[in-house]
């Protein structure tokens, strides 16, 4: 507990109780929030997972084509 003296708790331990309810409250509250954010990384990485065999899918399928010719410019001279 920052800044409270020892005298001070000892004279209203009342404040103690509240701080520690309070605390573990928060820290209550924390876990879950910690919990669904892991949850939400987890989704985010299988995605980015799946998206990554999909292109790596498509490049293999595609290796064995020969890329587009490129188109001469028109009305450019050099």
């Amino acid at each position: 507990m920052k800044g409270t003296k020892s005298h001070a708790i000892i004279g209203n331990p009342r404040v103690l109780i509240k701080r520690t309810a309070m605390n573990v409250n928060s820290n209550g509250l924390k876990a879950v929030r910690i919990a669904k954010g892991m949850e939400v990384l987890k989704q985010q990485q299988e995605e980015t997972a799946a998206r990554k065999r999909k292109s790596t899918a498509e490049e293999e399928r595609g290796a064995g084509e020969s890329p587009p010719k490129k188109r001469a410019r028109r009305g450019c001279s050099s």
